[in-house]
C-alpha cells in the first residue's frame, strides 16, 4: 500500500478537479481519495497518471469543508495510512513536493505538520505573488496568530497525530485548518519546506471569497481565544482580521501582490 495518501474534497467543481489530479506529480506513488461532497451534480472520477491509485466517495449531502475532510480522514485512518497530505479543488503540488515531504516526516519523528512556500496565482493561473511562511517550529508558533504559517493546500500530516487531537471539527467553520494545527502544535511540531512546492490559485469564487465573513469570524474567535497576554503578533493578528472586517477583499489582495512579488522574488526574504 501507498504509505501516503491524498485527500481532495470536492464541490460543484469538475474542471478543477480534473485539472489538480492530471497534474499530480509522479515521483512519489498515491492513494487519491476524493470526497465529492454533495454536488448538484455528482462529479466523475478524473484521469490520473498511472502510477496513482485514484478513488471516489461520494456524500449525499453537503457537509462542508470540515465535514468532508473529517469523513476523508477517518476512512484513511481505518485503512492504515501513515501521512495524509491536503489539496484543493484548483491547486496545482509541483514536482518532488510529496516525496520530500514524506522524507522529511520520516526523518523528523516530532514533526505532524509540514508545509510548504507557495505560488499564488489569479483565476486565469498567471503568478500573483510567492508565500513564503516561516520554515521552523519556533518562527511558526510565534507568528501562527498573525499569518498565514501552514498553507492548509500545501500541508502533509500524521494520520495518527490528526487523529489524537480530535480531527477536523465544525467548531470554527472555514477556519477548520487553523483550528487543527493549533491543537496539533499543542503536542507535537511544525514546520515547512523553503521550496516553491505548490500552486495555490485565489479564485473570486472559491469558498474562501463566498463566505469571507463567516471566515473571518471563525478566525477571529481562535484568535482572541489562543491569544498570548504577552505576544505583540498575536495581538496584531487580531488587529488584523479587524482590518480585513471592513477592507474589500480585492484591497487586500492587490497590497498582497504589490508588498510581496518584488521583495520575494527579488530576495527571498519573507
Amino acid at each position: 500500500m501507498e504509505p501516503v495518501a491524498l485527500l481532495v474534497p470536492a464541490y460543484n467543481c469538475q474542471q478543477q478537479l480534473d485539472s489538480t489530479i492530471a497534474e499530480l506529480p509522479t515521483d512519489l506513488p498515491l492513494a487519491v481519495l476524493i470526497v465529492d461532497d454533495g454536488s448538484v451534480l455528482p462529479l466523475v472520477l478524473p484521469a490520473a497518471a498511472p502510477c496513482h491509485r485514484v478513488r471516489m466517495i461520494r456524500n449525499a449531502e453537503n457537509l462542508g469543508v470540515h465535514g468532508a475532510l473529517r469523513e476523508g480522514i477517518n476512512l484513511l485512518h481505518a485503512e492504515g495510512f501513515s501521512f495524509v497530505a491536503r489539496l484543493d479543488c484548483g491547486d496545482n503540488a509541483l514536482s518532488c513536493r510529496f516525496g520530500l515531504q514524506q522524507a522529511f516526516l520520516d526523518a523528523h519523528p516530532e514533526v505532524a505538520v509540514v508545509g510548504t512556500a507557495c505560488d499564488i496565482v489569479d483565476d486565469w493561473g498567471r503568478h500573483l505573488y510567492l508565500l513564503r511562511p516561516p520554515v521552523d517550529d519556533a518562527n511558526i508558533r510565534r507568528q501562527i496568530l498573525l499569518r498565514t504559517c501552514l498553507a492548509h493546500t500545501s500541508v502533509m500530516m500524521r494520520l495518527s497525530a490528526v487523529i489524537e487531537v480530535g480531527n477536523y471539527r465544525g467548531v470554527y467553520p472555514l477556519a477548520e485548518d487553523l483550528d487543527l494545527f493549533l491543537r496539533l502544535l499543542g503536542s507535537y511540531r511544525a514546520a515547512n519546506l523553503p521550496q516553491v512546492l505548490t500552486r495555490f490559485a485565489i479564485s473570486s469564487d472559491g469558498t474562501s471569497a463566498r463566505h469571507r465573513y463567516q471566515q473571518l469570524r471563525s478566525t477571529l474567535r481562535l484568535q482572541v481565544s489562543h491569544a498570548r497576554p504577552g505576544s505583540i503578533a498575536d495581538w496584531a493578528g487580531i488587529a488584523k482580521t479587524l482590518a480585513h472586517c471592513v477592507v474589500p477583499r480585492s484591497i487586500t489582495e492587490s497590497a498582497k501582490s504589490f508588498l510581496r512579488a518584488p521583495r520575494l522574488e527579488g530576495s527571498g526574504s519573507q
